[in-house]
């Protein structure tokens, strides 16, 4: 069983909704959740109580907090009016939350990112302290992201990196993720990319025109084997898992 519940933080004195799923038991870790440029959608739910199902306790920050007055329809103009600045503040008060309120130890919490959030959870991977990052399909990884101009590229995860792509995206390609494993592995960083043949952009996501159940679930076991690995696993190379 996992528990669902939507809290109230505070990011830049913005009020902020959270998603939360909690595991029954003491937490084995936590999940900071990027959603996409779509929000917070069942695609992004169903992963995240797969998680808490499994042990970890997950919050999704709705980065979309500081809109004033009616959203814009246009997605691509909604992601445009973000920063990473805001956004760091965000996965920060997110972090805040796991460790002070939900019994998640500050060094066991990964960040996982859906299109847009693909791109922060890259560059969270290498400016914040999260033990691993976990990118589905990271969108525009090599433009500016929004008002401040950060290009993610520009920077490279100091964590192990899991990448979740579809074959048939083509934002990011099958050549774009290429060029993220070249660059993780200048620098030394542990990877593992997986690529799904017969799914394009959004596979998990809760468009029916692009979801894959199967690699959808076959993405979503990787996942929780990796969080399992790099969160819970003991330094001498096994795992504890009470």
């Amino acid at each position: 069983m996992a528990n669902e519940e939507w809290v109230s933080l505070s990011a830049e004195g913005s009020p902020m909704r959270t998603m939360v799923y909690k595991p029954t038991a003491k937490p084995r870790g936590g999940v900071v959740l990027i959603h996409g440029g779509y929000g917070l959608d069942s695609g992004v739910m169903r992963l995240a109580k797969r998680l808490a199902l499994v042990g970890y306790t997950v919050a999704g920050p709705d980065m979309y907090h500081r809109e004033k007055g009616e959203p814009d329809k246009d997605v691509m103009a909604r992601i445009a009016q973000l920063t990473w600045s805001g956004a760091k503040a965000d996965l920060s008060a997110s972090v805040a939350w796991l460790t002070t309120n939900a019994d998640v130890d500050g060094g066991k919490i990964a960040v996982l990112g859906f299109c847009m959030g693909g791109a922060l959870a890259w560059l969270a991977g290498a400016e914040m302290p999260f033990k691993t990052a976990v990118l589905y399909y990271p969108h525009d990884i090599f433009k500016p992201f929004g008002k401040d101009g950060v290009v993610p590229f520009d920077v490279t995860p100091k964590v192990p990196v899991l990448g979740q792509f579809g074959a048939d995206d083509t934002n990011p390609s099958p050549e774009d993720a290429k060029k993220l494993a070249a660059r993780l592995s200048e620098k030394n960083t542990p990877q593992q990319f997986y690529h799904y043949q017969g799914a394009g952009h959004g596979f998990v996501g809760a468009n029916p025109q692009l979801h894959r159940q199967i690699q959808a679930n076959t993405s979503i076991d990787r996942t929780i084997g990796w969080l399992d690995m790099h969160l819970i696993a003991s330094k001498a190379g096994g795992f504890f898992l009470d």
